[in-house]
């Protein structure tokens, strides 16, 4: 089972929470295996470090895997990388992942919390990714909903990242908990990721005061598809 007190501390500091669940429950429960392998088949990895990263069934400190009284999860506790994910029988999942910076990968002078606005794009462009390739394997046959959440980061500043123009002014979020939620139908699973992770990012940058053309954030979806992170 999960590392104790790993899920007390993601949750003292930003962090991402991704729910998923069918619109309609599935007609016959999951199998513990079915669950794992649902998680493994559809998992995103395109800059190092998979969402949602697995581990093996082990327990050595760092990472761990395993079954729960109706789930499956996996866990990491390395370096940057405080997350955990549980896939339900029932067809939902459900993770946690440290906001990127929160443990020094990123900072900001003056010790002001920064979110980075580029990865920020890559983060919920591997969440829905993960979302559509999860709804065709397991699958979510009426389709699903997923809510991306942005917790404990009220007063965080949106950063444009390195290599990147800065804002021209402070862009402050004022929402402790920042969350959007996504009813995805047959139809738009179909669609593909890019629009859908597109509207998700536009909502998210809005509290922030920042409302780009939605072409800009466009380029950097289809860059980071294709391995481009110049």
């Amino acid at each position: 089972m999960m590392k104790d007190g790993l899920l007390e501390r993601i949750q003292n500091l930003a962090y991402w929470r991704v729910l998923i669940r069918p619109l309609v429950p599935l007609e016959a429960e999951l199998s513990f295996r079915s669950c794992m392998e649902a998680v493994a088949a559809s998992k995103v990895s395109v800059r190092g470090w998979d969402y949602p990263h697995t581990e093996s069934e082990r327990y050595d400190g760092r990472g761990g895997s395993g079954r729960g009284e109706d789930f499956y999860e996996s866990w990491t506790d390395w370096e940057g990388f405080q997350e955990f994910w549980r896939m339900y029988r029932s067809g939902q999942f459900l993770s946690y992942n440290l906001l990127h910076g929160e443990l020094g990968m990123f900072g900001s002078p003056g010790g002001q919390r920064i979110v980075p606005a580029v990865d920020t794009v890559y983060s919920v462009s591997e969440f829905i990714e993960f979302s559509q390739r999860l709804a065709k394997n397991v699958p979510f046959s009426a389709g699903y909903v997923v809510t991306i959440s942005l917790r404990n980061a009220g007063g965080y500043q949106l950063s444009a990242g390195p290599r990147r123009m800065p804002f021209s002014g402070r862009l402050v979020n004022s929402s402790q908990d920042l969350t959007v939620t996504k009813r995805v139908g047959p139809n738009e699973i179909s669609n593909g990721t890019i629009a859908i992770a597109n509207s998700v990012l536009l909502d998210i940058f809005d509290h922030f005061g920042w409302n780009p053309d939605p072409n800009q954030i466009k380029r950097d979806q289809e860059a980071f598809f294709k391995r481009d992170f110049g």
